[in-house]
This record gives structure tokens, C-alpha cells and sequence, in this order.
């Protein structure tokens, strides 16, 4: 379908003639005034130019308090990176400690499965000897 569109169309653009609507220039335009029409008349330049003698040291002012404050910035920035690589070589430190601890194992008894299996165990003979002191007593 796209194939067909694309030919229809190129050949409606290919032998369709185009209309050009344009006219001749009968008489070229002259340029008298290339300068008339400045923004500014020159007072007002004057002024301005003025304007920029004060504006210029107040620029290079504020142009060094800025600087002042992205140097305070770099020198806080510099003291926080220095104290987190200090702070992640002591954890490296405590890692590597940590890793070389040797595991010692446990006692038995230290187990807390050991003493539910205990306790179990125990809950259940405590259970048995009742019954059967119960039914002795009972005959």
C-alpha cells in the first residue's frame, strides 16, 4: 500500500506543472540612510558607556565573592571527602578484622536445640511418670 502511494504521488509530482507567481523587479530600491534609525541617540550612549565605569568594579566584586565562595565550597567539599575515604578505610580495617576472626565452635549445650529437645524430652517423661503414678494411685 505504501509502495502504491509513494508512485502515485511521485507522479503526480513529476508531470503536474508548478505555477510560479513571482514578478519582476521593475526598479531596484536605493538604500540612502545604511545608518538611519540607531536605538540610541548619542547622550544617551554617553550615558551609558558612564554607567558602565561604576558597573564594571561592582562586577569585579561580585565576581570575587563569588570566587571566594566556590573556594570555601572546594575546601568543604575536599574535607568531606578526605574524612569518607578515612571513615571507609577504618570500616576496610574492621572488615578485614572481622574476616580473619577465627570461629570457635560451641558446646553442646550451648545450643538452643539441644534445650528444646531437652525440654521436650523431659516435658514428656514428667508427663508419663505422672500418668502412671495417677493410675497407681487411682487401683
Amino acid at each position: 500500500m505504501k509502495g502504491l502511494v509513494s508512485v502515485v504521488v511521485s507522479l503526480c509530482l513529476g508531470f503536474c506543472p508548478v505555477l510560479v507567481l513571482a514578478e519582476d523587479c521593475k526598479e531596484p530600491l536605493a538604500v540612502t540612510q545604511p545608518c538611519g534609525g540607531v536605538l540610541l541617540p548619542p547622550e544617551a550612549a554617553a550615558e551609558g558607556l558612564k554607567c558602565l565605569e561604576v558597573d564594571l568594579p561592582r562586577l569585579q566584586l561580585e565576581l570575587s565573592k563569588e570566587k571566594e565562595i566556590c573556594a570555601v565550597r572546594l575546601e568543604a567539599m575536599v574535607l568531606r571527602l578526605n574524612t569518607m575515604l578515612d571513615h571507609n578505610k577504618q570500616l576496610e580495617l574492621l572488615l578485614n578484622e572481622s574476616l580473619n576472626v577465627e570461629i570457635t565452635p560451641k558446646a553442646f549445650w550451648d545450643s538452643n536445640v539441644f534445650w528444646a529437645v531437652a525440654g521436650f524430652f523431659l516435658g514428656s517423661l514428667t508427663t508419663v511418670g505422672i500418668t502412671f503414678a495417677v493410675a497407681e494411685a487411682v487401683k
